[in-house]
């Protein structure tokens, strides 16, 4: 039975639970069901995140998946529906009505959900009696497939499309792969931790002293000398309860101590910070489309993780992938090797080299074409021209074969779209035209479908069964047997097509070299082509032994040029297959992506890939250019200044990798190399790797004795760093190597190493570790890190999902750390320091007065007071502290000679450790000593009040708690480096409501049913010459004494920043400075974020 719904239901038939020794296999009976353009469950519905694409609308029975919702990746992925059901329906015309085929009678066999992201398969449903039976398979498959699309995804190029959903709820893969993100902790929380655990012990050691002397006091001393209080009595169960009521009249008196809203107010004031580095220009670029060429994006940073703000500031080692992230990952085929020999990027980048084939080929083929054929004369002035000789056959059939290769083997998806041309004038009609549009997963494969196109080779369409072909203004269809898909193990890609009579009668060298190759070859029918291409460390051991050894170091010297180039390198190589041979491994291949253990799955396939690609022989080489991005150089240069070390973790080639380093400045000139090369043989077991290493460090010791400072590098790969850490012998001599390098470059990485690296770094070397990457390959270390960065690029958005900070360019990472990490450090220790220093002085004025009053539980302020005094009274100055402190100007702090100098001191400088803690609790209890006993002794002898009346407490309270305002407040002044007319405004308005609600309290009688204690003091006091002076006293003592304890600091132990504000460097810069650009897209400096265009706005809100 086939239905065809309007929506997806989920089905409710039989399911039944088979059970054998070696896994337990759930089946479900099919029913298809329709929908028109999208795949996804009707609302209210439970969710699923895998359908099966039972059908689709073209011929083809393929659909462009485009994962947008998912990756938002600039590119598409192609979607095949399997044989058996491509067929069942063609037609949305019965969609909801039953269709009844007994001949159909289909099963899904597939393993019980599980975690696996490749879907496991079954080989066949014991007892069944059905006629189709789809198994799912991990790798691509054209007969027996079924391909599987994500939740939230859209299909492309159908007009509609059957699906069948298989997990759904919690046993989707999505589901069974969550696991708990692990929560990456700030040194800023960490140590406000431990501050607040110190003063909660001590709040509780002064409940229990005042809790004890309380006790005592009232059941001795008060009894024995107070007379009128009666004899003491033994102490009892009443007494007891008298101690705990003590003990919880002074937890609340002090509750003060640890100020409970810090924590609230500090997530603020990162989430503020975060909102400052989301809505910087500097921080923001235009960017192309990677959807429409046509449109600019707007691209700002965004700082996911707010936590992290202060952590900015202490770096101390970055791990940078390159693709992307250095570079601009806009590949463009640059150069080619045409098998051993080298030809030039003049050729392939312009198309000269396809023209040249294009007029040659009529010479091979010795057709006679009047628009083609050639004079001797006209083909020795083309080879004198070119510098070619395609005169040989051979020759000309290995450089066709090259684009010929280029322009099949891939996945490559072929769109076309209607673009409208720009009218040159209002008058003008504005045109469209038909583009044609290449999407694929790799931009490299884009890259070298784009080159084999300028050279006259353009793919029309691509499917999983056939590609279509233009060659020279003439179509050719080429149908797609089978894949061999690239996977990072791999590092290559086969597939074999059936090359059609049409193209083989149009060149029949091909007919030749394949007889040549396999003799008595039946080709009547086509000839069947192995195309394979990948990085030539990986496919050289598939080379067929009887290449010419001379040849074949030439080409790999070739290789090794280009790679120094900086070019991305990929050998190329095919072989011709046997019908036969080629239906027995297709058999064979299919046969083992069924075996339902993983283990044994993974094995044969293995077998049967290395007996495809065994004895293939070359076709060439590509080299693929990367530009760096701007400014990579200048922001490299800027951290080694700063003395951060630089790690360079990449999956290209060593020259490769050291190409690109020394072009961004991670190698200089004097930097001395040390290399541990696993891929040569130089270093094959740990033992030679401990041998190397040990002599390493050795020569590395010897050096420094004779210069203080040198520049050492080291690189290593893959190979080897797996050698590094084969026992702890050797990964602790690695450990010691590494910590004696300023640069660290590992080539042939894959993500798990890049990890590993991470993770070594972070435990071993102890470093403050900050990862950026641009790719899901960078994903594992980017979350390995105490810091992961993400650029926004080409290679979709995971890198920036698993973030916690995304930029755009890299360059903008110096302006992150330098500028960002520095003033969100600095105001976070200043907004945290702050609030516990204002909170000890009216804390330890409490516990002054706890002595005086016998611990007798009084309090010296007004319960109102000491309410608001957080909530109100003390609230902006701190976050004046948090959002607006600047200790240098921003532009010196990214000055390529100041900036270095400032970021590596803010790592030695005293802001916020154990010792500017205990300076600023320090500070607070000597301020609450100074305003206690001069308030007390100002008071002891005489009364405040002139008048003859007696003042009492709260004329007391009125000048203490008025004193500890003021110089809570004013204390600011000599905190800030920047005061600005936000402070003055926010002081002025935190004296406005301070006395402001003082005075008008003092005029309230009654609180509720209770008496107001300070009803008309203020008003009385205020007359009273003696509250002043003693007030003055009060307030001027304890800043004198911070007046000259500052003013040694500065003028006589100044900071290094301290230092640059007193010179005439600073002085200059600060009144006229100008910044170079940055980037040609950057945001102008003086454009504001409010003024841009709506989209954008709109935008940054969304975010």
């Amino acid at each position: 039975m086939v239905v065809g719904l309007n929506y997806t239901e989920f089905n409710n038939n039989r399911q039944h639970l088979l059970e054998s020794s070696t896994t337990t296999t759930t089946t479900t009976t099919i029913d298809l069901h329709y929908h028109k353009d999208r795949v996804s469950t009707p609302s209210g519905g439970s969710s699923s995140d895998r359908e099966l694409l039972d059908s689709f609308s073209n011929r083809s029975s393929v659909g462009l998946l485009d994962p947008l919702h998912l990756d938002d990746h600039p590119y598409y992925y192609q979607q095949q529906s399997p044989h058996q059901s491509s067929n069942i329906l063609k037609s949305p015309s019965s969609a909801g009505q039953p269709h009844q085929d007994d001949k159909n009678n289909n099963i899904i066999i597939l393993q019980s959900p599980n975690s696996n992201m490749p879907t496991s398969a079954t080989s066949s449903l014991p007892g069944s009696n059905c006629n189709n039976s789809f198994k799912l398979s991990e790798q691509h498959d054209n007969n027996n497939t079924i391909e599987e699309e994500d939740e939230g995804s859209i299909l492309k190029s159908t007009q509609f499309v059957y699906g069948t959903v298989i997990y759904t709820g919690s046993d989707t893969k999505i589901m069974k792969n969550m696991q708990k993100g692990k929560v990456k902790f700030s040194f800023v929380n960490a140590m406000l931790n431990y501050a607040v655990g110190i003063l909660f012990t001590i709040q509780i050691a002064c409940c229990l002293l005042f809790a004890g002397l309380g006790g005592y006091y009232e059941f001795t001393q008060a009894k024995t000398k107070a007379t009128y209080t009666g004899q003491p009595t033994p102490i009892g169960i009443s007494d007891t309860g008298f101690v705990i009521s003590s003990f919880l009249t002074y937890f609340i008196l002090l509750s003060l101590m640890i100020p409970v809203s810090l924590f609230v107010s500090l997530e603020f004031v990162k989430m503020i910070q975060a909102w400052f580095i989301t809505m910087d220009n500097k921080m923001a670029i235009y960017e192309q489309d990677p959807h429409d060429s046509d449109k600019k994006i707007f691209l700002n940073s965004l700082s996911i993780s707010s936590d992290l703000n202060a952590d900015l500031s202490q770096v101390d080692i970055i791990f940078s992938d390159k693709t992307g992230t250095l570079t601009e990952n806009s590949m463009v085929f640059k150069k080619c090797c045409i098998s051993y020999d080298y030809i030039h990027d003049d050729f392939t980048c312009k198309g000269q080299l396809g023209s040249i084939l294009d007029k040659l080929r009529d010479y091979h083929t010795k057709k006679k074409h009047t628009a083609h054929e050639l004079t001797q004369n006209e083909l020795d002035s083309i080879i004198s021209e070119r510098k070619l000789s395609f005169t040989n056959e051979m020759e000309f059939f290995q450089a066709f074969n090259t684009l010929l290769l280029l322009s099949l083997c891939h996945n490559v998806s072929v769109r076309e779209k209607i673009v409208k041309n720009r009218k040159k004038s209002k008058k003008e009609n504005q045109t469209e035209q038909l583009k044609t549009i290449f999407e694929g997963e790799s931009i490299d494969e884009v890259a070298l479908v784009l080159g084999a196109q300028n050279n006259g080779f353009l793919v029309k369409c691509y499917s999983e069964k056939k590609t279509i072909l233009e060659i020279f203004g003439k179509e050719y269809h080429f149908e797609r047997l089978a894949e061999i898909p690239f996977t990072a193990d791999r590092k290559r890609m086969s597939t074999i097509f059936l090359f059609p009579n049409e193209f083989l009668n149009d060149y029949p060298i091909y007919r030749k070299m394949a007889n040549f190759a396999i003799p008595n070859m039946e080709t009547n029918n086509g000839i069947y082509v192995c195309f394979t291409k990948g990085a030539d460390s990986f496919l050289f051991p598939f080379i067929k032994s009887t290449e010419n050894e001379k040849d074949r170091k030439q080409l790999e010297q070739h290789i090794l040029n280009f790679a120094i180039d900086g070019l991305r390198t990929l050998l190329l190589a095919f072989k011709f297959i046997e019908p036969i041979e080629f239906n027995t491994w297709l058999t064979k291949y299919n046969s083992s992506k069924s075996i339902m253990s993983s283990r044994r799955r993974k094995q044969a396939i293995e077998e049967c890939e290395f007996e495809l690609e065994s004895n293939l022989n070359i076709v060439g080489a590509t080299g693929i250019e990367d530009c760096l991005q701007p400014n990579v150089p200048e922001t490299i240069k800027f951290l080694l200044d700063a003395g951060l070390q630089l790690w360079l973790l990449t999956g290209d080639k060593r020259e490769t990798a050291i190409n690109i380093a020394q072009m961004s400045n991670f190698l200089s000139k004097e930097s001395k190399i040390y290399s541990l090369n696993g891929e040569d043989g130089t270093i094959h077991d740990e033992v030679s790797c401990s041998k190397y290493i040990s002599h390493y460090i050795q020569e590395i010791v010897n050096l420094t004795i004779d210069s203080s400072k040198i520049d050492i590098a080291l690189i290593l790969d893959g190979h080897s760093f797996t050698f590094c850490m084969e026992n702890e012998k050797t990964s602790n001599l690695f450990i010691e190597l590494v910590k004696k390098c300023q640069t660290v470059i590992c080539c042939r990485a894959t993500p798990k190493q890049k990890s590993q690296l991470v993770d070594l770094a972070k435990k071993k070397l102890g470093k403050n570790g900050l990862a950026i990457g641009d790719g899901a390959n960078d994903v594992p270390m980017i979350q390995k890190a105490k810091i992961g960065v993400g650029i926004m690029g080409k290679e979709g958005s995971q890198a920036k999902l698993a973030s916690d900070y995304a930029i755009p360019k890299f360059y903008m990472l110096k302006r992150l750390l330098v500028t960002h990490g520095r003033y969100s450090y600095k105001r976070s220790a200043q907004f945290i320091q702050y609030s516990f220093y204002k909170n000890i002085v009216i804390s330890f004025v409490q516990i002054f007065y706890a002595f005086y009053t016998m611990s007798s539980g009084q309090t010296i302020a007004d319960s109102y007071v000491l309410t608001f005094y957080n909530l109100v009274f003390t609230l902006l100055n701190p976050f004046v502290f948090g959002l607006f402190e600047k200790d240098v100007n921003e532009d010196l702090l990214e000055d390529p000679e100041i900036g270095p100098k400032l970021y590596a001191q803010l790592r030695t400088d005293y802001i916020f450790n154990w010792f500017t803690f205990i300076k600023w609790i320090l500070g607070g209890i000597i301020h609450a000593t100074i305003i206690f006993y001069f308030a007390i002794y100002g008071n002891n002898s005489s009364s405040l009040l002139t008048d003859g009346r007696d003042d009492g407490l709260w004329s007391l309270s009125t000048l203490i708690c008025s004193s500890v305002f003021i110089v809570v407040n004013l204390k600011c002044y000599f905190e800030m480096e920047n005061i600005t007319i936000i402070h003055h405004l926010c002081m002025i308005l935190s004296f406005i409501t301070y006395y402001g609600f003082q005075f008008a309290y003092a005029g309230i009688e009654f609180i509720s049913t209770s008496a107001n204690f300070t009803y008309y003091v203020w008003y009385v006091v205020v007359q009273s010459p003696k509250f002043w002076i003693v007030h003055l006293l009060c307030v001027v003592t304890p800043l004198a004494f911070d007046f000259i304890f500052y003013g040694i600091k500065y003028w006589i132990f100044p900071d290094y920043y301290q230092q640059l504000k007193m010179s005439e460097k600073y002085q200059k810069n600060t009144t006229s400075y100008s910044s170079p650009s940055n980037s040609g897209n950057s945001i102008d400096d003086s454009e504001t974020v409010i003024s841009r265009i709506p989209s954008e706005k709109s935008m940054l809100m969304e975010i």
